[in-house]
């Protein structure tokens, strides 16, 4: 897959970004307060989800696709934990190709690649100039459908065409739940330490075939795609697991979508890919589906911060190739990947920001069938004791042993 790789590119020469040092400080430190204030300045039907004491937060926002901005684990001034982009928010004016709004959890359509893709028109070659996302998950709308402090629930229609000319009508709906400390205990099998700060949210992301023919291998198909983009730090790490393959055949990392990535920010272990989270280069991985499990975590040892990111996964399913060629085999990708942001050749850089995103199976939908796929994420503060036995239970490694992988 690589949409962060075209995303940036795209992006750098529409939005005209000329000053990357101020842009980077403008991203840094910022409160959940700022954000909330921005988002619903530009959206009237933003929605705030916290508990009871108001310390877990996040808000969402139907106008911007049902994207889930921004969290918090300590009220509206502590860090706010979403990347969110206000040089694009603030804009009035709507990019032909991509409108990069942000936002720390947020629903595409795939693939992205290959004869089937969604984000290049029939006839054209996979160049950064025919690269355009669907408008539907870019820049339109969605409902609102009902909400409470606890849940949104909203939806959208949309007709898509891939690059072999197959036209989708599509249904999408989503929920977004804020998920309690005794849930999250449950869901996670895990205790939540005494003193540690958490913030936890469920997205059921879904698509329904209200079209009037079967999506096949032969008309291509499409899946659900989650991206969360989360704010960097010089001592964030993230941890993507996955299992080696019984006969030990082929490799079920890729870790060379935009080149080789240097052995002081990529360590691969037995069961553990490590990639360094700062913001200042350039690097991503994934792990196939067969291969994957359901699960990616970061550290972030300068704001004591680890998040924790579960999704559904079904390792015997078919997997979409999203990559930016018709070579390699479509029915045959990613689960899950993970990258880190950095400059691109000419110095330019949109972010900082770092992702962990998640995708569902190939949707061989007949009319009236639908997809769905959950993809939670939990926010943990404190300090490196407080989280250590958490961090230790949920991922097999101490934080300690995190810190120094690189």
């Amino acid at each position: 897959m690589r949409a962060i790789d075209h995303f940036f590119l795209l992006l750098l020469s529409v939005l005209l970004i000329t000053d990357c040092n101020q842009n980077v400080e403008n991203m840094e430190n910022r409160t959940f307060r700022q954000d909330l204030e921005l988002i619903l300045a530009h959206d009237p039907d933003a929605q705030l989800l916290q508990d009871r004491n108001g310390e877990s937060m996040l808000i969402v926002s139907p106008k911007y696709q049902g994207k889930v901005f921004t969290s918090s684990t300590g009220g509206k001034d502590a860090l706010s934990l979403g990347w969110v982009n206000e040089e694009a928010i603030r804009s009035d004016q709507l990019d032909s190709q991509i409108n990069a709004y942000g936002g720390e959890n947020r629903m595409w359509i795939g693939p992205e690649g290959s004869r089937f893709s969604v984000f290049f028109e029939p006839g054209s070659s996979f160049d950064f100039s025919n690269w355009k996302t669907p408008a539907a998950i870019d820049h339109e709308a969605w409902t609102l459908d009902k909400a409470d402090s606890k849940e949104v629930w909203m939806s959208h229609h949309m007709q898509i065409q891939n690059k072999q000319g197959t036209r989708f009508h599509v249904g999408i709906k989503r929920i977004v739940s804020l998920v309690g400390p005794a849930e999250s205990e449950q869901m996670l099998r895990s205790p939540i330490p005494e003193g540690v700060g958490l913030t936890a949210y469920q997205t059921l992301n879904s698509i329904r075939n209200e079209g009037d023919f079967k999506w096949t291998r032969e008309t291509g198909a499409l899946c659900i795609w989650v991206l969360d983009m989360f704010v960097p730090s010089d001592k964030t790490i993230i941890m993507v697991p996955y299992n080696r393959p019984g006969d030990e055949t082929g490799n079920p990392v890729t870790a060379d979508y935009f080149g080789e990535i240097p052995a002081d920010r990529l360590q691969m272990h037995s069961d553990m890919v490590f990639l360094k989270a700062d913001g200042k280069s350039r690097g991503k991985i994934g792990v196939s589906g067969r291969n994957a499990r359901p699960w990616a975590a970061s550290y972030d040892a300068e704001n004591n911060i680890f998040t924790y990111v579960s999704f559904e996964l079904d390792t015997g399913a078919v997997y979409l190739n999203q990559e930016w060629n018709d070579k390699k085999d479509p029915f045959s990708g990613d689960a899950v990947n993970a990258y880190n942001d950095g400059p691109l050749e000419h110095g330019d850089q949109l972010g900082p920001f770092y992702e962990l995103e998640s995708s569902s199976p190939a949707a061989f939908l007949a009319p009236g069938e639908e997809l769905a796929h959950r993809h939670t994420i939990f926010h943990f503060s404190g300090t490196m004791n407080q989280l250590d036995p958490l961090v230790h239970g949920l991922t097999g490694y101490h934080i300690r042993e995190i810190s120094g992988k690189l």
